[in-house]
């Protein structure tokens, strides 16, 4: 998580990351039980009621005070919720309305490209991009990332690569800006020639703020993507 992206957000980022956790817990106390007490309560917690209780067992330290209720009810809702999942039927739920599985296509696009640009060049709007990638805060990628993925709808990928290569593009150059304290982003375009609206863009800032020495800007080495 940054100013730029949130990969909680992201379905597919933030189900493996758990299921890596979840597997570091099993790994951790052997137990599938303690371990997704551990995924609610944090495994210090777990750790220490364990030591408490003298037990290894989840089931006899939920007899004590060593742990919320809350994580007491977690285990348990837990392995109700996967018994349910294998067969809802048997459980009264018959009509249940499943959501369609997400189905994209990866790219890999320039950092600090706007959502409007990559959705012209993969001929698709920009709100389908924002609910195919919910982890960006804003709609434009990462200006300090040049391998960030973006999704796009199926068979767009093609497109994609068609078009965007007819343009000329960001190529994000990192550069220390040398204005003195109190300078801003006018003073840095004027400098390297660059279009002051564009610099303002790709590095998340407006003509106003100030810019200390030191400072990492994002400066477009050719042409900024018009398409």
């Amino acid at each position: 998580m940054d100013p730029w992206i949130d990969e909680r957000r992201d379905p597919e980022k933030s189900t493996l990351a758990a299921a890596d956790y979840l597997k570091s817990l099993y790994e951790m106390f052997n137990c599938w039980y303690l371990a997704a007490a551990g995924y609610n309560a944090g495994e210090a917690k777990i750790h220490q009621a364990m030591k408490r209780a003298k037990s290894q067992d989840f089931w006899a330290i939920s007899q004590h005070r060593y742990l919320k209720r809350e994580t007491k009810e977690y285990v348990p809702k837990l392995l109700a919720a996967m018994i349910i999942a294998e067969d809802p039927g048997k459980y009264g739920l018959s009509n249940i309305d499943y959501h369609p599985p997400l189905v994209y296509e990866k790219v890999v696009v320039p950092p600090g490209v706007r959502l409007d640009q990559i959705a012209r060049a993969a001929e698709t709007n920009v709100e389908e991009l924002r609910v195919l990638n919910p982890a960006l805060r804003r709609d434009k990628t990462p200006p300090q990332d040049p391998s960030f993925e973006i999704k796009l709808p199926p068979g767009k990928k093609e497109v994609f690569e068609r078009n965007f290569s007819k343009y000329s593009s960001w190529t994000p150059n990192r550069q220390e800006a040398p204005g003195p304290p109190g300078g801003y982003a006018g003073q840095i375009a004027k400098k390297y020639r660059v279009d002051l609206p564009e610099l303002c863009q790709a590095n998340g800032i407006t003509a106003k703020t100030p810019i200390k020495p030191g400072m990492t800007l994002l400066l477009p080495l050719k042409v900024p993507l018009r398409i």
